[in-house]
């Protein structure tokens, strides 16, 4: 059975931060996935992070520091019924 999820990532880059000082708060990145379960949606959002990552046009290093991965309702099961 296929769930659908969100999952935040909180992440550094400690690189930049290097050459223009601290960042208060960590970055965020969201994903909304369909899985199988938590574990394969935290999977495929970082693999989809990592890939983000790798395309972008900067070389500083990315480091997570949490991934938070929350279950969504299906939009059909919201629709009021009528």
């Amino acid at each position: 059975m296929v769930n659908r999820y969100h999952v935040r990532i909180e992440f550094r880059e400690p690189t930049y931060e290097l050459r223009a000082g601290p960042k208060p708060e960590p970055y965020l990145f969201g994903y909304d996935v369909e899985a199988a379960s938590e574990s394969e949606a935290e999977q495929s959002a970082l693999l989809e992070f990592r890939e983000t990552a790798r395309l972008s046009s900067v070389a500083w290093i990315r480091q997570v520091l949490q991934v938070v991965v929350t279950p969504t309702p299906d939009p059909a099961e919201l629709a009021p019924e009528g």
